[in-house]
């Protein structure tokens, strides 16, 4: 993350509750791993999460974890790739995703 802030020039840090690493699994997406630990951080139940992701690996690893997954496509995948993947809604881009946040959240 202060990585990210120094090459951005933005304070990300008091907008997150957790940040999640490779050091935080023992395994890279499409495992689990990532989202588990996620979910132990956050104290929150795979049922109560959606995951939102850019990749079919996003999708395995939220559907091996038994968390709901919604695509975006600013990752340049092509939206069947990410529906196969398990997406139960894709979005062209995080704004159109925040513009239906209430059909996100029911994805739940």
């Amino acid at each position: 993350l202060d990585a990210i802030e120094r090459s951005a020039g933005l304070s990300l840090a008091s907008l997150v509750d957790h940040v999640i690493t490779k050091d935080d699994a023992r395994e890279s997406k499409p495992a689990p791993d990532l989202v588990v630990a996620a979910l132990e951080k956050l104290e929150v139940e795979a049922h109560q999460t959606v995951l939102v992701g850019d990749t079919p690996y996003d999708g395995e690893a939220s559907r091996r974890a038994g968390v709901s997954f919604v695509g975006v496509l600013c990752g340049g995948r092509d939206p069947r790739l990410l529906k196969e993947a398990g997406a139960r809604h894709v979005w062209r881009d995080p704004a159109d995703l925040l513009a239906h946040l209430d059909l996100v959240l029911r994805a739940a």
